[in-house]
């Protein structure tokens, strides 16, 4: 389809959207039509990019005005005020005065069907997968190195095992009076932030030691490797995955080839290592950037790791999954349903007791130095999360950036284990943070009654109580994660997670 079939197509839908308007508010008929005009005249001037990229902006704009109960000026191109020195804009006008009074101000009396109306309306085609142009991938990629760099390097060394390092570091101690323990002061979380209190950092460690104490050690023989569903780097694509072309020395420390790539060891092949070592069987291979239609103007970016890695990654992926499952933690953390999340952001919103937090660059942003001290206890899972990594990444997206870059993040979307971790890492902050606020110590008690209806966390969805919500966001920023402001929802009576946009309970 080109571009002038997509845009008749778009002007199609909202001919019939508009239609939709028309017979709920017939008295508006003459002003939805004049929306329709309006609508033709942007896509006019501004092609296929106003629809994809100016009617959702405007969206998390009006989210936001929802949120602060008044409607503000936008800047966004045909969406100026329909008079000298005000708010409304012209386009969807008629909707926006049925939310909105003529001084910007919430109404009293706030027409649901209208918000509905109004956010349909600004993100019906926001979800178009259109393939971004080649500057725009550029970008992309360019911006995925620059966050990288900005990315806090780990204590340890993750290109060798870290469960020897952490027994090594443990040589550099303090007592800690309140439990009579003895914690490893280069392994604790810390901030050069003034605003960040000493105790909220010593309560996130603590909590993140609780954490570590419930799921236990990690056998990767206890659990089953898998492959994913999505491509692997190393492999072309349909060939057969589960003849792995290589085993990198740091995977084999952990998950040993001849136990995890093979169904029984009478299929080993009688190959010795120096045969191996020289046929490049050990040999790293890094990872393969690609970017997939997100957006008109930004792809996104996911890495396909390479496929011995992500074989053993499910395994690790497993164990996370069911020790949580199995804890108390799974009453803050289910890695299989988010509906739980979208559930008390609908009641947030009827009730205003919870805050909604949504991220932005997550898992770009979790740096290695994160995730040891998330599970400085469990030197078993530090040492499998480390063989598993890919350290390298290869891209063939953008020729005016580096084609290989060793990676200072953790991991990038691709990898199995990011969710899980980054659902773990949140889960302690806002955990930490309800504890701080609350007076309350980090006990397996206090921490098991914030499950479920208290604290969810759904990867970078963060649904918190409204008490605590000043203290997480400082937290996630103090610890170099960027809070997605558009996307953030303390006060007012609309909330959004998991796909759920809710106002005022509907």
């Amino acid at each position: 389809m080109d571009t002038k079939s997509y845009g008749e197509f778009i002007l199609g839908v909202y001919d019939a959207l508009l239609v939709d308007c028309a017979s709920h508010y017939p008295d508006q008929a003459k002003e939805f039509r004049r929306d329709f005009q309006r609508l033709s005249s942007a896509i006019d001037q501004h092609g296929l990019r106003f629809f994809l990229d100016t009617l959702p902006a405007f969206r998390k704009h009006f989210d936001q005005c929802l949120q602060k109960e008044r409607l503000t000026s936008s800047g966004l191109i045909h969406f100026g005020a329909d008079k000298k020195g005000g708010t409304i804009p012209r386009l969807f006008r008629g909707l926006i005065l049925r939310v909105f009074d003529r001084n910007g101000l919430l109404r009293p009396s706030v027409d649901k069907r209208a918000i509905r109306l109004i956010r349909q309306l600004l993100g019906a085609v926001r979800k178009l997968r259109m393939t971004a142009n080649a500057r725009d991938r550029g970008n992309a990629v360019r911006e995925f190195y620059r966050t990288d760099m900005e990315v806090r390097h780990g204590i340890l060394d993750w290109t060798r095992s870290l469960s020897d390092q952490c027994t090594d570091q443990c040589s550099v101690a303090f007592s800690d009076h309140s439990t009579g323990s003895v914690i490893d002061q280069t392994s604790l979380f810390e901030t050069t932030s003034s605003s960040v209190p000493t105790e909220l950092l010593v309560t996130l460690q603590r909590v993140a030691d609780l954490f570590s104490s419930q799921l236990g050690v990690f056998n990767p023989y206890d659990w089953k490797p898998r492959h994913g569903p999505g491509a692997v780097a190393g492999q072309r694509y349909g060939s057969y995955k589960y003849d792995f072309k290589n085993w990198p020395d740091r995977l084999e420390s952990v998950f040993p080839v001849a136990d995890f790539a093979y169904a029984n060891s009478s299929l080993v092949e009688p190959l010795t290592r120096g045969e191996l070592l020289s046929s490049g069987y050990y040999r790293e291979i890094p990872a393969q950037l690609h970017a997939v239609p997100k957006t008109i103007s930004k792809p996104r970016l996911i890495a396909a790791e390479p496929t011995s890695l992500q074989w053993c990654q499910q395994v690790v992926r497993d164990y996370l999954a069911t020790r949580v499952s199995k804890t108390f933690i799974g009453g803050i953390i289910d890695f299989r349903r988010q509906d739980l999340n979208g559930e008390l952001a609908l009641r947030a919103s009827r009730d205003r007791s919870h805050s909604t937090i949504d991220l932005s660059e997550a898992s770009d942003r979790i740096s290695c130095w994160h995730v040891e001290r998330l599970f400085r206890r469990l030197p078993s899972l530090l040492d499998a999360l480390q063989a598993t990594r890919s350290a390298w990444i290869k891209q063939d997206i953008c020729s005016k950036s580096p084609r290989l870059h060793k990676v200072r993040k953790y991991s990038t979307m691709g990898n199995a284990t990011t969710f899980p971790v980054q659902s773990l890492l949140f889960g302690a902050m806002a955990v930490a943070s309800v504890l701080y606020v609350r007076k309350l110590p980090v006990t397996y008690k206090s921490v098991r009654r914030l499950g479920k209806w208290q604290v969810r966390i759904f990867g970078d969805d963060i649904i918190i109580p409204k008490d605590a919500s000043a203290v997480m966001v400082e937290l996630l920023q103090a610890l170099s994660l960027k809070v997605n402001s558009q996307k953030t929802f303390v006060s007012g009576s609309f909330r959004e997670s998991c796909g759920v946009d809710a106002y005022d309970g509907d």
